[in-house]
């Protein structure tokens, strides 16, 4: 039998990779179309540089395949250059061969120069390759009746909820972007692809308008979950209450927030049936020092955060907290503590109800990405 090569993907690959994972995902799961349901990577104005693929094939043909979607993130003055991965997927008929071992490894191994890498899957599946789940989202159920009873002698603005498709003229999606990179925490889009990240696993986006003005966006799942709203901030509430009264009027909506966007947390938990705080991916740190240094910056701007030194049993390792700024000293017994643990201390959404033991404000840091940013 011919050897099995493993190697980082060529832009000549592209279609044999999309019709491989078409294919795997279809016969494993659903009928999947990656061109319609991830047009920001597989979609026909996707660039080759939207996603780095990793693969194994014989005779030409491929066995497994993993992705890697680039990313940077952005709070202030500070930056991380991240990856998502995902398409992860092994033809059925070479299973259990090894192949999937392989391909994780070698993508580790070329995007290693990453901050850090995230992506969303089964716990202890990818455990074994360092992911730790972290972050935290908060989601929030809003029924009709909530909307009944709630908003009944409410009046409120006629804002309009406009399909963002290809009649929308191309300013719209610039005036969007900056909207977006006023938040408090973002990930880089350029307004060429910004409808499209938004068309995400068949997400709906949509313009918000009052009196011919767009004042935000917001997309919605098949499923009805608006996974990313954003208004602009001078909006009054009652914007907001006008979105959620249309959208929640006929049938259930879940929103989903990042721990950043406080008002929209504060007016839906105002109103909704049921809350959950929800886990929404898993993280591998491979730059501590940056991803430490941004993700404490972010946490001050949303709570109080001690400055304080934390040594870490039974390794020693120290991490200080002083003048805006993350010092990591090593232990002198050059014992090297286990990624995965720190990961858990650091970013365990548990800390928000079980005590860290680390100083105020340390834990559980605020990692989060809108599911249109991921794979």
């Amino acid at each position: 039998m011919p050897d099995v090569i493993y190697r980082s993907a060529l832009p000549s690959d592209r279609d044999a990779i999309l019709d491989f994972a078409n294919y795997v995902f279809s016969i494993s799961k659903q009928p999947h179309d990656f061109r319609s349901l991830l047009p920001k990577v597989y979609g026909v104005q996707a660039s080759d540089q939207a996603a780095r693929h990793y693969l194994a094939e014989r005779n030409g043909k491929i066995l497994a395949l993993v992705g890697v979607r680039p990313l940077n993130l952005y709070h202030g003055s500070h930056c991380l250059c991240g990856g998502f991965v995902g398409s992860v997927s092994v033809h059925p008929y070479a299973r259990h061969e090894g192949h999937m071992r392989r391909v994780m490894q070698l993508m580790l191994d070329h995007e290693s120069g990453l901050d850090f890498l995230a992506l969303g899957g089964q716990r202890q599946r990818y455990g074994y390759w360092g992911f730790t789940q972290a972050g935290v989202s908060a989601d929030y159920l809003v029924t009709p009746s909530n909307i009944r009873h709630a908003l009944r002698n409410m009046e409120l603005p006629d804002l309009k909820l406009i399909p963002w498709d290809s009649s929308i003229a191309p300013e719209a999606a610039c005036q969007m972007l900056a909207l977006q990179e006023s938040t408090l925490c973002y990930v880089k889009r350029t307004a060429g692809e910004f409808p499209y990240v938004l068309r995400s696993w068949n997400s709906q986006p949509y313009l918000i308008a009052y009196n011919g003005n767009y004042v935000g966006y917001l997309a919605e799942t098949a499923d009805h979950r608006i996974t990313e709203i954003q208004l602009v901030p001078e909006c009054p509430d009652s914007y907001l209450l006008s979105v959620i009264r249309q959208l929640a009027s006929e049938y259930p909506v879940t929103f989903s927030f990042a721990p950043w966007d406080k008002r929209n947390i504060r007016l839906v938990s105002s109103l909704a049936e049921g809350q959950h705080l929800d886990s929404r991916n898993m993280l591998r740190i491979q730059n501590w020092q940056k991803v430490l240094n941004f993700m404490f910056a972010l946490q001050s701007a949303l709570r109080p955060v001690a400055e304080s030194t934390y040594s870490f049993s039974p390794s020693g390792l120290a991490v200080t907290y002083a003048n805006r700024h993350i010092s990591i000293l090593s232990s002198e017994s050059g014992e090297s503590p286990d990624p995965a643990s720190l990961q858990d201390q650091f970013f365990s959404p548990s800390h928000l109800l079980v005590p860290s033991g680390m100083p105020e404000g340390w834990t559980p840091l605020p990692f989060f990405l809108y599911d249109s940013d991921t794979f």
